[in-house]
């Protein structure tokens, strides 16, 4: 591959709750980068506010040659607001960035340095801190399977990436499908529909991003009606596919089943001590 092959796009959404100095640090995140990205592309629901606008046009005067904020005119949810900013990225690999998390200075500088050294790579995350409040509030940390066969295996029953930090060839997600406009766990989807065609997946095993999450989002992510409903019909997909057998369909419906349905309490236990750990100490 050629250099030119190694311009990415940075691809974030925003919607209208977003707080201001949330969104300034995200983008002061991405610009302040030991390696600076060949695109900013901002997906902004149709509806933001006036002040919002106003943020992205001051950003736009500062860095008119990379920073390219486009305001939806449509409804969109976040899975198509996606689909919609891949097929409008400039560059031939996009990276993912939420507008309220922290990216580490050196991110995509790791992240195209790892690309070039295995080019048959499709895609690469890597592990987060998640801070409450102030971005030196942490709490806790992600760590996910680094090598791609292990990728592979744990997608079967969980998401294997932080989708906040995933950097992706364009045409690899393309081929896959792109994007659908499900309401929920569209990233999901399509990491499962990459590896089921034969993607490549790794993860950096470093935090090169700090994600804002706060301990709240535990008790939100319960409730049968709502989330095991999503996962139930995702994980359905999976097996109607031939990604997962119906062994591990039965295992992956009953664990999220379990873990919806418990009390909010022991939910938070499991999230701090299995899925997401908490920090004893700054990283």
């Amino acid at each position: 591959m050629q250099e030119k092959d190694y311009k990415f796009s940075v691809l974030m959404p925003i919607y209208i709750h977003e707080k201001d100095e949330e969104l300034c640090a995200a983008i002061d995140s991405v610009i302040n980068q030991t390696l600076m990205p060949d695109e900013i592309l901002i997906i902004a629901d149709k509806d933001i506010p006036q002040n919002t606008k106003d943020i992205l046009e001051e950003y736009k005067s500062k860095y008119s040659e990379i920073f390219n904020p486009v305001i939806l005119d449509e409804p969109a949810n976040l899975g198509k607001a996606l689909q919609i900013g891949v097929n409008l990225a400039k560059n031939p690999i996009i990276a993912r960035m939420d507008a309220d998390d922290i990216a580490r200075s050196d991110r995509f500088e790791k992240q195209i340095k790892y690309l070039k050294e295995h080019p048959d790579t499709d895609l690469v995350g890597s592990w987060i801190t998640e801070f409450e409040g102030k971005p030196e509030n942490i709490y806790a940390k992600r760590e996910l399977p680094t090598e791609p066969n292990e990728i592979y295996n744990f997608c079967k029953f969980r998401n294997p990436l932080n989708h906040m930090t995933v950097m992706y060839k364009k045409e690899s997600v393309l081929k896959a499908g792109n994007y659908t406009a499900r309401k929920r766990m569209e990233d999901y989807e399509l990491w499962a529909t990459m590896l089921y065609q034969g993607c490549k997946f790794a993860n950096i095993p470093e935090y090169l991003v700090n994600a804002r999450a706060g301990r709240d989002l535990i008790k939100r992510r319960s409730g049968l009606d709502e989330f095991f409903q999503y996962e139930f019909t995702l994980f359905k997909e999976f097996y109607d596919w031939g990604f997962i057998n119906f062994q591990e369909f039965f295992k992956a419906v009953s664990t999220k089943f379990l873990l919806r349905a418990i009390p909010g309490w022991l939910r938070a236990f499991v999230y701090n001590n299995f899925l997401h750990k908490k920090v004893e100490e700054t990283i």
